[in-house]
């Protein structure tokens, strides 16, 4: 994906000539991310904020019953040494989370080891770097005026794989 806007057909322009509005995809995105902060949850009151996100995005899908603590949380996975909880902001407004788990060692606590251990536990046993992303949810709101967040959500997920050098996600 060319995000320059150089290299199009019409000669680089990525504007309507009508009404000024960038004109490919890959161009609103990266419009999009001008308006765009992510970074990793350090605070207590950034992960709750997240925990909450993800409680209105699955319920409001029915995924999970309502609960009285308005947040999903879930200790193992949240808590563990290699979890990273990562927030998207537009506007300054909390947009989306995920959750990152780095699996590194046979030790490793991923989600996906409880679903399918067959699979991820011989790779972790051969070294493999593996990072599962999981507890991806956006707020309704923002995700409905912007289509472009569904992309930019998930940004945090592929930077991860370069800068942890993973072999597997």
């Amino acid at each position: 994906v060319n995000l320059s806007g150089s290299g199009n057909a019409n000669g680089g322009s990525m504007s309507s000539a009508t009404d000024g509005a960038p004109s490919s995809f890959s161009d609103r995105v990266f419009r999009f991310l001008e308006r765009v902060e992510t970074r990793i949850a350090k605070t207590d009151a950034e992960r709750e904020a997240a925990f909450r996100l993800r409680y209105d995005a699955y319920t409001r899908i029915a995924w999970i019953e309502p609960r009285s603590d308005g947040r999903l949380f879930d200790e193992r996975y949240d808590n563990a040494d290699n979890a990273l909880i990562t927030l998207t902001f537009v506007d300054g407004e909390l947009a989306a989370t995920t959750r990152l788990n780095l699996g590194v060692g046979t030790d490793a606590v991923l989600p996906s080891m409880g679903v399918y251990p067959d699979l991820i536990a011989p790779r972790l046993r051969a070294g493999l770097t593996l990072v599962e992303a999981t507890r991806l949810a956006a707020d309704i709101r923002i995700s409905g005026s912007n289509p472009q967040l569904a992309y930019v959500a998930l940004r945090p997920i592929y930077m991860s794989l370069a800068h942890f050098d993973v072999d597997l996600a």
